[in-house]
């Protein structure tokens, strides 16, 4: 009786180490390779559609200060304390100007055109005399800033007004400057500071 119990128990399924059930879910150590290779493919993709999205560097011009009663300040070239427009170029890519231009009669004249050879790298600033003295050298506007404030506009080839500001009057040598430098808020100032940053 316990020879027979003891061959059922031999032989009964489950038993052997030959019956043990293989897990075929479990994917091929190559197969498992080509899928981390698959994701690092990806990733590679997606990094490379990223910077392919990337904003181009552009440039951006704005009016950055003025001064419209210059006693002793700044001279032009040929030693006079004339009016003076500050511009900055706060982009990340250079400014050609032509075409460009500015003016305190938005409608009623053309603007006074920009130089046409000039350019602005990022960063870099020009200053303009508004002084109506044309003959003084190509940066000279042809109206002068009133000292009882006005509207200064700047104009984009396309007719578009791309900045501008309304200044107050002035007292003589006190600037109107964006504070921070070159993207703030249009303050008056006692320090001017042409062609440096404001301060």
């Amino acid at each position: 009786m316990l020879s027979l119990l003891s061959l059922l128990v031999f032989f009964t399924p489950g038993c052997s180490q030959a019956d043990k059930v293989t897990d075929d879910s479990a994917a091929p150590e190559g197969d498992a390779d080509a899928d981390s290779d698959s994701d690092s493919d990806s990733d590679s993709d997606a990094d490379s559609d990223s910077d392919s999205d990337a904003d181009p560097p552009e440039a951006k011009l704005v009016l950055n200060e003025l001064v419209s009663g210059n006693e002793t300040g700044a001279t032009d070239e040929a030693g006079q304390n004339e009016d003076w427009i500050e511009l900055l170029n706060i982009g990340d890519a250079a400014a050609d100007l032509s075409g460009w231009g500015l003016t305190d009669a938005l409608g009623e004249k053309d603007p006074w055109p920009f130089p046409d050879t000039q350019a602005l790298n990022p960063g870099e600033r020009l200053l303009i005399w508004a002084d109506e003295d044309l003959d003084d050298g190509p940066l000279h506007a042809d109206f002068k800033l009133s000292g009882d404030g006005e509207t200064l506009s700047l104009v984009n080839p396309d007719d578009e007004v791309t900045d501008a500001v309304s200044f107050p009057a002035l007292n003589d040598d006190q600037a109107y400057a964006r504070l921070p430098d070159g993207e703030g808020a249009w303050e008056l100032s006692d320090t001017p500071s042409p062609g440096a940053e404001n301060k």
